[in-house]
């Protein structure tokens, strides 16, 4: 009869790793945040289930050898639960590295735009750039933009490609030039700008 507190730590460990697993996957796509539900359909499970499926034929494959006074299957528990244990530590180490990558990234572009913060405010002229396809001119374009750079600012588009460590690195500019286009335009301009453009539309 297999021993209770083998049973146990398998399943302990098992939970782990399916964690483990699906942290992984989340950290691995750091800083895009999605539902709990997305990670674990984004995480293929079913490559979690293969693996432990081998784990566990060669667990079954070493318990056949007469080690110690254990049954084979407490030797199988014990082999399965030190094998899982190794990929428990091996999901959890690239999740860390994969962590501490994109906050490394995130904190180079942050600082990059930090610079061009302080560079544009110095020049007055600030620029938002985004992301989310090729713009599509139309009649108003020139008349907006003049408008824009009546408030001291313009918008570039960065194509279709949307970043998020770039998009990190946009909201620090944000947050580093808005005290200036407050002082500069007085409170509330943004409201002022968007109702000047929206009266040229109609």
């Amino acid at each position: 009869m297999a021993s209770k507190k083998l049973i146990v730590i398998n399943s302990t460990i098992l939970m782990l790793v399916f964690g483990a697993f699906i942290a992984a996957t989340a950290l691995i796509n750091y800083p895009w945040f999605m539902r709990f539900r997305n990670y674990i359909e984004w995480s293929d499970i079913l490559y979690l289930l293969a693996t432990l499926a081998f784990l566990a034929l060669v667990s079954w494959m070493i318990s056949t050898l007469n080690i110690g006074n254990l049954t084979p299957t407490d030797r199988f528990l014990l082999i399965y639960s030190v094998l899982c244990g190794f990929l428990f530590s091996y999901f959890m180490y690239v999740s860390t590295d994969a962590y501490l990558t994109a906050q490394k990234a995130i904190l180079q572009t942050e600082n990059r735009y930090f610079r061009q913060a302080r560079e544009d405010i110095r020049n007055g002229r600030i620029t938002f750039r985004y992301a989310g396809g090729l713009a599509i001119p139309d009649e108003w374009d020139g008349e907006i933009a003049c408008i824009r750079r009546k408030y001291g600012i313009r918008y570039q588009n960065t194509g279709c490609t949307v970043d998020p460590v770039e998009m990190k690195g946009q909201e620090k500019y944000k947050e580093i030039v808005q005290p200036y286009l407050d002082e500069r335009n007085g409170k509330g301009w943004e409201k002022r700008m968007k109702e000047e453009i929206e009266k040229i539309k109609n």
